[in-house]
């Protein structure tokens, strides 16, 4: 009997924030504004795949602080025009959690296969790496994916 083999299919990666992270101060959030259409993402985007890479790519001026968080989350479109917010006492937890090292730029990525939203949804990132992100330079990008069975 021959082996069954699981591969992933890639979707096209795109950037879900850039400008919003400008100096990004910890303890704040940032939602999508600018990519996808207008900070709204969709099928478009994640060439409807149910699954997903995040990778962080942080510029800050200074160290962040070895194991600390950014906290991610998909605001879902909750009644075919709004969506959900996010406020200091939000009680849900994140949707992905990337974890910083003590450095100044780097690649972080999400611990576990995060599942995308279906519908549209904007994105949301809470800077918790106890220093600013700078000015210009960093982005968050997702990578759909979906399985495949050979």
């Amino acid at each position: 009997m021959p082996a069954v083999v699981q591969t992933w299919l890639r979707g096209t990666p795109f950037s879900a924030l850039t400008t919003e992270l400008n100096s990004l101060a910890s303890g704040s959030t940032a939602t999508s504004s600018v990519g996808g259409s207008s900070g709204v993402f969709s099928a478009t985007q994640t060439s409807g795949y149910a699954e997903c890479d995040i990778v962080l790519a942080p510029a800050t001026g200074s160290n962040m602080t070895a194991n600390t968080l950014c906290n991610g989350y998909f605001l879902r479109q909750v009644d075919g025009n709004n969506y959900e917010t996010l406020t200091a006492a939000q009680a849900r937890p994140a949707d992905f959690i990337l974890t910083m090292t003590a450095a100044t730029s780097g690649y972080f990525t999400s611990s576990d296969i995060q599942t995308l939203p279906t519908g549209n949804f904007k994105v949301a990132l809470t800077n918790n790496s106890n220093v600013a992100f700078s000015a210009s330079g960093s982005v968050l990008t997702i990578t759909p994916k979906t399985r495949q069975w050979n």
